[in-house]
Formats: structure tokens, sequence, C-alpha cells
């Protein structure tokens, strides 16, 4: 979550370089995550639930493995909201900072050229 309000604060700031290494840090965190869902595919579908969201899974649990998965599944679910947020506000602020730098790059049509 901190690499989220790290990538906001400095769209916020306009800080290329902090934006830059949030770039490549998203791109190795991205990786990783390709990498533990590969696993993850592989592992349950050796256990024949490579069809089934972690909801159907948690579904076939009782007692204490069923508590323990459905709170599992509601703080991914938590996490992921958390992330959807940040990303939105990220998008938004990226876009207008965007359009900000757009109409600052169009000369005024009451702004001389001259050499």
């Amino acid at each position: 979550m901190d690499f989220e309000v790290n990538k906001l604060t400095a769209l916020l700031n306009n800080d290329l370089v902090q934006i830059e290494n949030n770039i490549l840090l998203q791109q190795a965190h991205l990786m990783k995550i390709e990498s533990i869902e590969r696993k993850r595919f592989a592992f349950t579908q050796s256990l024949g639930y490579e069809n089934h969201s972690l909801n159907d899974i948690v579904q076939r649990f009782t007692g204490d493995e069923k508590e323990a998965l459905l709170k599992i599944h509601h703080d991914l679910s938590a996490m992921i909201q958390d992330i959807k947020h940040y990303n939105q506000k990220s998008m938004e602020l990226a876009q207008m900072n965007l359009t900000l730098f757009q109409s600052q790059m169009k000369p005024s049509t009451t702004e001389s050229w001259s050499i």
C-alpha cells in the first residue's frame, strides 16, 4: 500500500525522478505478481480448483479453516479496494497534469513568436 501512496505523493509534487522510480518499481512488482499468479494457478490446478474464485474455495471448508480463509479473503478484498482507490486518484491526477502540460505547450493566440 505504501507504494500506491508514494506514487500519488510523487504525482502531487510533480516529482519526476520519483515518478520514474515508481514506474520502475511497479514494473518489478508486476513481474513478481505474475510469477506468484503462475504458482497460485498451478497450485489450485493441482487441487482441482483452477476455475474457482477464493470465495468458492472458502465455501468448501468448515470450522477454523473456513474462518482463516474468510479472514484472508476479507483482507485481500480490502487491500484490492485500497489499491483501486489510490490508482483511481493517481490516474485522475496524472490526467489533470497531462491536460495542464498540454495546455501550456499550445501557444496562445495573443502570444507572438519572435526570433
